[in-house]
């Protein structure tokens, strides 16, 4: 299974480079399949949603960097051997919903307690603590400003999206909401559905 995973997500990479140097190529033939008095619109909306996904993207890269600086710092500390490869794995195996964090914590434990019982101890304490500083307050911080969403929006998102589509839906809650409210905040601009353009207008 974890193979597979692997090798899924390898794919994916891949895939994401090939549609990365064609984007303009595929924005552009998508625009066209709209009538022309709607490619304007159409246009502007992709480009907010382009902007949005960057977002999140960064936001990702920003934690994981810490992430890894952090666990670097910490397992030289408890004197944690290959501290910065395990710092490493790590931070790859925390992109993996769920399960990541275990693997990670499972292979810097296996090597703590390889040196001694309180290396690994004071590993999977760390890793600990880490993960919950990282999990409950970091990702919630970063991810509303990088997104311009509220962190009880994204804590509430990850809850709904786990609960109706499991490990995939937590993967996917923070940019997929970013972008529903991208899409609901362009509609009611355009329609004025439910008083948003109103509302904005009197806070300017």
């Amino acid at each position: 299974a974890i193979a597979s995973g692997v090798g899924k997500i390898a794919l994916s990479l891949i895939l994401g480079f090939y549609i990365l140097f064609d984007f303009d190529k595929f924005t552009d033939s998508f625009i066209k399949l709209f009538p022309k008095k709607s490619r304007k619109e159409v246009k502007y909306l992709l480009e907010k949603l382009d902007e949005s996904l960057y977002s999140f993207i960064s936001g990702t890269l920003w934690l994981s960097l810490l992430l890894f600086i952090v666990s670097v710092i910490g397992f030289s500390i408890i004197g944690l051997n290959a501290s910065v490869l395990v710092a490493f794995i790590c931070v790859v195996t925390n992109l993996i919903p769920y399960i990541g964090p275990y693997m990670g914590a499972a292979v810097a434990g296996a090597i703590g307690f390889a040196q001694s019982s309180l290396i690994g101890i004071l590993t999977l304490v760390f890793i600990l603590i880490t993960q919950t500083i990282d999990g409950n307050v970091l990702q919630p911080l970063v991810m509303s400003k990088k997104m311009n969403l509220s962190p009880i929006t994204i804590i509430l998102s990850l809850l709904i999206f786990e609960y109706m589509f499991g490990i995939i839906g937590m993967v996917i809650a923070t940019p997929a909401v970013a972008l529903l409210k991208i899409i609901y905040v362009f509609f009611d601009e355009k329609y004025d559905f439910f008083g948003y353009r109103e509302r904005k207008e009197k806070e300017e």
